[in-house]
């Protein structure tokens, strides 16, 4: 059943899989901003970066996927790409620094 899952290469599936974890991330982000779930505030900025962190990877495998089968998105995405993992780096270095 998962054989061809990470096959990265031909199957899209992973990095859907990625981005709808990310996104998933990025709600639990939002509910732990609510005053109910004030015990667990303190987890809120590691769901965020979590969250951050797993979109940009599932556009990384997407990436993989269509430089083979759609080379124009690929050329779109890449530029795209630099600048997510740019701005993942300067959010690692902000909350690890300072």
């Amino acid at each position: 059943m998962l054989t061809h899952l990470f096959d990265i290469k031909n199957d899209k599936r992973l990095s859907i899989y990625l981005y709808r974890s990310g996104f998933a991330m990025w709600l639990l982000y939002i509910v732990l901003g609510a005053p109910m779930a004030d015990a667990y505030t303190h987890y809120r900025t590691e769901c965020g970066v979590f969250s951050f962190i797993l979109m940009i990877l599932s556009f990384s495998v997407s990436m993989v996927y269509d430089y083979f089968h759609d080379p124009e998105a690929y050329k779109q995405k890449r530029k795209w790409l630099f600048i997510t993992y740019f701005i993942l780096a300067a959010v690692l270095y902000y909350f690890d620094v300072i």
